[in-house]
Formats: structure tokens, C-alpha cells, sequence
């Protein structure tokens, strides 16, 4: 099959038969394009979740380092006796 060939139709990225097509019920044909439309949307939304996760990815690897204790540390002036 060659991509110039009139007798040949692309559809959803595979090449078939025109008159195969053509003979095809159009409920049938409807349904692969609505399919192929879906397919089409999900892989676009799969495409921005990918996004998400890596920009998402490259924030939580910060948490990796442990960041600086924020908290006061006693002074030793701070300390009272224990008692006897």
C-alpha cells in the first residue's frame, strides 16, 4: 500500500482499501470516527496529566532534602534545674 495510492484511505493512522471504506455501513463509519475522536481527546488530556505529574515531580523533590529545623532551639539559659 503506498501513501500516494487514491485507491487507499487513511483513517485512525492505518491504511486500507478505499472501496473497503466506502462499502462500510455508515453507522459504522460514524461510530470509528466518533472513536477516533475520543481517542483523540484522551490523548490530550493524558498529554496535560503527563505535565502535571513531572512539574509536580520536580516540586516534591525538594521535600527530598530535609529542609532546615525551623523550630527555636533551647538556649542555656532557657534550662531549669531538674529538681533533687
Amino acid at each position: 500500500m503506498s501513501v500516494d495510492d487514491p485507491s487507499e484511505i487513511e483513517i485512525g493512522g492505518i491504511r486500507l482499501p478505499r472501496s473497503d471504506w466506502e462499502a462500510t455501513p455508515a453507522s459504522v463509519q460514524a461510530l470509528v470516527a466518533t472513536l477516533l475522536a475520543t481517542i483523540a481527546q484522551q490523548q490530550e488530556s493524558l498529554d496535560h496529566l503527563t505535565k502535571q505529574v513531572v512539574a509536580m515531580s520536580e516540586r516534591m523533590a525538594h521535600f527530598g532534602q530535609k529542609p532546615p529545623d525551623l523550630r527555636p532551639q533551647p538556649s542555656v539559659d532557657d534550662e531549669t534545674p531538674l529538681a533533687a
